[in-house]
């Protein structure tokens, strides 16, 4: 893989930590978001934070594909 394959890799990772905390405590504290009626705002968060991973994601497939093809 090229080094920036490796870079891209990490940037995922990184990106991929709050969408996973933010799912973790939504679910730990589901009761209290529904009884104050704000699963709505949690949702439009954790799309927020899902759209950056998979930007990020599919970046890094385009990247290493690249490459593959040039360094190949």
């Amino acid at each position: 893989m090229c080094p920036i394959g490796w870079r891209g890799r990490f940037q995922e990772a990184i990106s991929r930590s709050p969408v996973y905390s933010h799912l973790s405590s939504s679910l730990e504290g589901l009761a209290v978001l529904r009884a104050f009626g704000l699963e709505d705002r949690f949702l439009r968060q954790f799309y927020k934070y899902q759209d950056t991973n998979t930007r990020i994601y599919v970046m890094f497939i385009y990247i290493s594909r690249w490459c593959d093809a040039e360094l190949g």
